[in-house]
């Protein structure tokens, strides 16, 4: 499927049987039953069960499976400790993961390896992840080398409308894809606060922000009302670059608010500075001169056209001479004959075409061959 279509993303995870359960009596808290063997420990008070484990904790509305399954009990003979392994499946109201290994204990379910969590508009892929409060509260961890990967099912900025949409035609949809280290996911306030060399990118504007933390706010019905990012941020669009210290989206997500070392760069040569300035979402409206605290801005022309960078055939036949794989060349094309203003713009310009592997392999010598 094309780049934001919603058919791009993973399926939702298959849910656990309701049926499997009709057998389970009302005054239990715990039912778990498997296909091949089983035994207890009555003295150490330890159950091990093998093939096709499921289960079910009635009070947390939490069904669970697995294919091997270790359950402990306290010296109450209360069953406080659940180990799953291989093909872990657990969900709990409208939250469904899939895992290599769990942990169920009272106020918390820990997964680790290959996590996969599905969650109203969210798509997550981590490497841990620990479910607090009867799941009102997620904390996800990627790893250095491989940061969470989460995939959120709306745009991150919507265009500006001159005029209301027609009626019985829909909103613009697409998929907003976010890399960082840790995300927290909360349902009450709904809201998912992003940490740690935080990128997001949507597809269907070519937008991508850079930021150290990001956090998401949510209406009650899920939708995403508004979104602030602090530490060295950084919005590529086409044909413009805005940065800022803090940026904050105002105006049901059509203007962008910008404080601390504020500045926009427009392909075409030329930049606006100031210590706090409101720009509009649509990269083709530019600054909105707002009431709100409004400081100085310093505005600088290039009217001598002055040194511009770009892609040309003869180093496009240069790249591919230098190992750039043809898929990648492809990605490129559309930049033949742009002139940027600046090496910066032009950087912007390549990695909003590219993966991350392709940038980290390729960006390099594709700036080194730019005239």
């Amino acid at each position: 499927p094309p780049p934001g279509d919603p058919a791009a993303l993973p399926p939702a995870l298959a849910a656990p049987s309701a049926a499997r359960w009709l057998n389970c009596p009302r005054d239990k808290e715990l039912c778990v039953q498997a296909d091949r063997s089983g035994g207890i420990d009555l003295k150490t008070g330890v159950a091990h069960l093998e093939g096709n484990v499921q289960g079910l904790l009635r009070s947390r509305e939490l069904t669970f499976r697995g294919d091997t399954l270790m359950a402990f009990r306290d010296g109450a003979q209360e069953w406080v400790r659940l180990v799953l392994d291989d093909n872990v499946r657990v969900r709990q109201r409208d939250r469904e993961s899939d895992s290599d290994h769990g942990v169920l204990e009272r106020e918390e379910v820990r997964l680790r390896g290959n996590v996969r969590i599905e969650h109203e508009q969210m798509h997550i892929e981590a490497d841990e992840a620990l479910i607090l409060d009867n799941g009102a509260r997620t904390i996800v961890h990627g790893l250095p080398q491989q940061p969470l990967t989460l995939l959120l099912r709306q745009v991150l900025v919507k265009p500006d409308r001159a005029q209301p949409p027609t009626p019985g035609q829909p909103e613009p949809t697409g998929i907003t894809e976010v890399h960082a280290l840790k995300a927290v996911v909360e349902d009450l306030p709904k809201r998912v606060v992003l940490t740690g060399n935080v990128r997001m990118e949507q597809a269907d504007q070519l937008l991508r922000l850079d930021a150290q933390e990001v956090t998401l706010l949510f209406t009650p019905q899920s939708e995403l009302e508004s979104f602030r990012a602090q530490g060295s941020v950084v919005i590529v669009q086409p044909d413009r670059r805005i940065a800022a210290d803090y940026v904050q989206s105002r105006n049901q997500l059509r203007t962008i608010l910008l404080i601390g070392n504020a500045s926009m760069q427009q392909q075409g040569a030329f930049d606006v500075k100031s210590d706090r300035m409101e720009v509009y979402a649509d990269a083709s409206k530019g600054i909105l001169q707002s009431q709100d605290r409004q400081k100085p801005i310093t505005l600088s022309l290039d009217v001598a056209g002055g040194q511009t960078y770009g892609l040309t055939q003869g180093g496009m036949l240069a790249l591919s001479g230098k190992g750039v794989p043809p898929a990648t060349l492809d990605k490129l094309a559309p930049l033949i004959g742009q002139n940027y203003p600046s090496r910066t713009a032009f950087r912007d310009a390549v990695t909003l075409r590219l993966t991350r592997p392709e940038a980290s392999a390729y960006l390099e010598t594709i700036l080194s061959h730019a005239r």
